[in-house]
């Protein structure tokens, strides 16, 4: 009766590697999937990010240049104008979009910095799912050959007590 119960618990050992081994490459074949996903998202991103570095370059370029010209070159002329009637509100209309245009540059920096945080976290996620992928391999191979080893130990133990369990099932007979 112990060969029978040895026997019986091998081959579950066997049965269960083999399955650990099924449902490890379903979960490798998913993961693979999602790397890849994510490296195209990740190569998108840094192509966004670059996008919007040149577009937050030319903002502050812009800027500088408008604040170089209504400051530096026309400080006497602006103070005629401003003391106007309808000059004054252009003046003060154009500090206004200056000011504006200060907060959308700084707006675009801030945007800048947090695109560049995300892109990091997403490299370190996906540096952390290819080591996982790699160890879900490793296991995987391991359930492999345990469940290989263990059918053959199944069938080696079966073979050699054949006899004694064919002399077990005729005597309860």
């Amino acid at each position: 009766m112990l060969k029978v119960l040895t026997l019986l618990f091998i081959f579950l050992l066997a049965c269960a590697s083999m399955t650990g081994y099924l449902y490890l490459t379903d979960k490798i074949k998913s993961g693979e999937q999602k790397i890849a996903e994510g490296e195209i998202q990740l190569q998108k991103g840094q192509e966004m990010l670059a996008r919007g570095k040149v577009k937050l370059a030319n903002g502050k370029r812009k800027l500088s240049t408008i604040k170089t010209v209504q400051t530096g070159s026309l400080p006497l002329l602006g103070a005629t104008i401003a003391s106007l009637p309808v000059g004054g509100l252009v003046y003060l209309e154009s500090k206004n979009q200056i000011a504006k245009g200060d907060k959308l540059v700084a707006q675009g920096a801030e945007r800048i910095k947090a695109g560049e945080k995300q892109l990091a976290t997403g490299k370190v996620e996906l540096s952390l799912g290819k080591a996982r992928l790699t160890l879900a391999n490793k296991i995987r191979i391991s359930c492999a050959l345990a469940a290989a080893l263990f059918f053959t130990i199944f069938i080696v133990l079966g073979f050699i007590w054949r006899q004694s369990l064919t002399k077990m099932s005729r005597s309860k007979k």
